[in-house]
């Protein structure tokens, strides 16, 4: 069925510059990438003072856990999801 010129749910989109969404997505890569060298290097460090052969610090496994998720908003940005 063709799309009415008066039916608003089937109006021309504007069409998304491929070029422009690579370019966000390096962009944002870059950031976070930076993000994802400094919480390491927190990690790393609280990891040094921590003995965590005697306790399991809980703000050690959320430092963990945040990196994980910035490295895989960073995958899927790399893969263009």
């Amino acid at each position: 069925m063709p799309a009415r010129p008066d039916d608003p749910f089937h109006a021309d989109l504007p069409k998304i510059d491929p070029k422009a969404v690579l370019t966000h997505n390096k962009l944002e890569i870059q950031e976070d990438t930076q993000k994802l060298f400094a919480l390491a290097s927190a990690l790393k460090e609280q990891v040094s003072k921590t003995d965590s052969a005697a306790v399991l610090s809980l703000p050690l496994i959320q430092k963990a856990e945040e990196i994980e998720k910035l490295a895989k908003q960073i995958k899927n940005l790399a893969r263009g999801s």
